[in-house]
């Protein structure tokens, strides 16, 4: 078993290297950690987006107010070298989310499955609000 040395991993990119790029092999313990970064920031950004409680109340994550004020802000922002903490990487996941039709996506997959069956204990009337 050859150990790569810990410290040529790269584990100071802070999580800015885009996409779905194709770098990442699925055996490093880091393309883990990013991934399951991003199936929890959708999973944040969904819930947020459908969450009737205001600021701060919400019962379900402490974040959800964050991820709310941060919807605000990605509505107008079209800045990719934006400042605002998660701005653009959640814009790029997102545009992911929305494209990818690839049922076996290790990123967006397990979040559809979760998203459908979260939908589905709620009766799916499609009533919103």
């Amino acid at each position: 078993g050859y150990q790569r040395p810990m410290n040529s991993s790269g584990a100071t990119g802070g999580g800015m290297s885009g996409g779905g790029g194709g770098s990442g092999s699925r055996n490093d313990p880091e393309w883990k950690v990013r991934i399951r970064h991003k199936q929890q920031r959708l999973l944040l950004l969904h819930h947020s987006a459908k969450c009737p409680h205001e600021d701060g109340r919400c019962p379900v994550t402490p974040h959800c107010a964050d991820m709310k004020r941060l919807w605000r802000h990605m509505e107008g922002c079209k800045d990719n070298q934006c400042r605002v903490s998660h701005c653009f990487s959640s814009r790029a996941i997102l545009s992911h989310y929305r494209k990818c039709k690839d049922n076996a996506c290790p990123a967006c997959g397990p979040v559809r499955e979760t998203v459908r069956k979260s939908q589905g204990s709620r009766g799916s009337s499609g009533s919103n609000r």
